[in-house]
C-alpha cells in the first residue's frame, strides 16, 4: 500500500534587494548561489556570480549548443561594477 508522503521542505521565497539604478537582485538564502536579476521589468533568474581572471562577473543561464560552447539564452548588455559589487555584498559571495 502507498502512503501519501507531505513534502516537507519548505518553499523559501526570493528576497528583492533594491541595488539601486533601477536594478534589482532577487535571490534565496542557501540556493546554491543562484539569484534572479530584474532591470527595467525585465527578470532573468537563475544567474550566478564567477569569480574569473578578470574578477568576478554575473553568469547568465545558458545551454551547451550541438557544437559544443555554451550560449547564454538570456542576459542585460552591460551590468555595472558597482551593481556586480553589490550583488556580491548581498548574497555574501
Amino acid at each position: 500500500m502507498a502512503t501519501n508522503r507531505k513534502n516537507t521542505r519548505t518553499k523559501k521565497e526570493f528576497k528583492p534587494v533594491d541595488l539601486g539604478d533601477g536594478w534589482i537582485l532577487h535571490y534565496r538564502e542557501n540556493e546554491y548561489g543562484l539569484f534572479g536579476l530584474e532591470h527595467n521589468d525585465a527578470t532573468i533568474y537563475g544567474c550566478k556570480l564567477i569569480e574569473g581572471s578578470n574578477g568576478i562577473f554575473v553568469s547568465f543561464p545558458s545551454r551547451k549548443g550541438t557544437d559544443g560552447k555554451y550560449y547564454a539564452h538570456a542576459r542585460f548588455a552591460k551590468i555595472p561594477d558597482a551593481i556586480v559589487e553589490a550583488i556580491a555584498d548581498a548574497i555574501g559571495f
